[in-house]
């Protein structure tokens, strides 16, 4: 049993005649004849009863056109999953960011406006690991470092600084770069635990005291909603938190400790990237390099 008997044993049913199923199917009237002997030899029955011109069902043929249309619709969902499957092979990219992009929301519009074609899956920072690895395998990840890679599948970006993050209100503001060791009177609001709060904590032992934590919080969009309302100060990364956003809070360089991060593009070891990532990834150097001067090269 073939799949074109199938299909041809359904447009007879629909059409109740030979002629008129064979003009619709583009095939001459013998050959469509001999499909339909040769489907009921192989199901030993009968499929429709002759009345006049015409070919009505019976009761086994309204039961094997049944059967027949699960397997012809299975096969349409099969071409249709295939297809959407190639489709996003080649237009989709998987994107991870597990630190912020300065400002995530423009950075991907931007990319959609110029590439509506590309569909983009993005997991953030604020999405666990795990949820991550369910989701999918990323494509490519942007990602901060404290560590320079030489790994060929890493690409640097740039670097950022961590600087002093201080309320507009408040009069260190006003200063155009200010000691950490002077700070030790402060309140601070603080990171937990994590790879920012470890290099972090390090400037606070080199500066030699111990910061007045009042807030702790996980999430880096409160931390500077508390800074903007002076509740405390806190260090920060100067690009990854803040980018081109105008906010309440002011970046102030630090005199005497200096910490860098490094940005960086990665992806997946001996694999070879689709014509939409290839694009996304260009459109993340250009970006990176225009609005923050950096000098990546692909």
């Amino acid at each position: 049993m073939e799949l074109q008997q199938l299909e041809y044993f359904s447009v007879i049913a629909e059409c109740e005649n030979l002629t008129k199923a064979a003009q619709r199917l583009h095939v001459s009237q013998p050959s469509l004849s001999r499909s339909l002997h040769a489907l009921e030899d192989e199901l030993g029955t009968m499929l429709f009863d002759r009345i006049g011109r015409n070919i009505v069902l019976n009761d086994a043929g309204r039961m094997a056109l049944e059967r027949a249309l699960v397997v012809l619709d299975s096969t349409d969902t099969i071409k249709r999953d295939v297809e959407a499957f190639i489709h996003e092979k080649n237009l989709g990219v998987n994107f991870y960011t597990p630190v912020p992009m300065g400002d995530n929301e423009s950075v991907l519009i931007g990319f959609k406006r110029m590439h509506p074609d590309v569909h983009l899956r993005v997991g953030s920072y604020n999405t666990t690991y795990s949820d991550r690895l369910k989701m999918f395998r990323p494509d490519i990840t942007f990602f901060a470092s404290p560590l320079v890679h030489k790994e060929p599948n890493y690409l640097l970006l740039g670097e950022e600084d961590i600087k002093l993050a201080v309320s507009e209100k408040n009069p260190l503001a006003q200063k155009s770069s200010v000691a950490l060791r002077d700070l030790a009177n402060e309140q601070f609001v603080s990171l937990l635990p994590g790879t920012l709060y470890d290099i972090v904590e390090s400037m606070y032992l080199e500066a030699g005291f111990k910061p007045n934590v009042v807030i702790e919080e996980q999430d880096f969009q409160r931390i500077l909603a508390y800074v903007g309302e002076d509740f405390g100060i806190t260090l920060a990364p100067a690009i990854t938190w803040f980018g081109k956003r105008k906010t309440n809070v002011v970046t102030v360089p630090l005199s005497d400790i200096h910490r860098t991060r490094y940005l960086y593009l990665k992806w997946p070891e001996n694999t070879v990237m689709n014509s939409a990532t290839l694009r996304f990834r260009e459109y993340l150097v250009n970006y990176f390099n225009r609005e923050y001067g950096f000098n990546c090269h692909l």
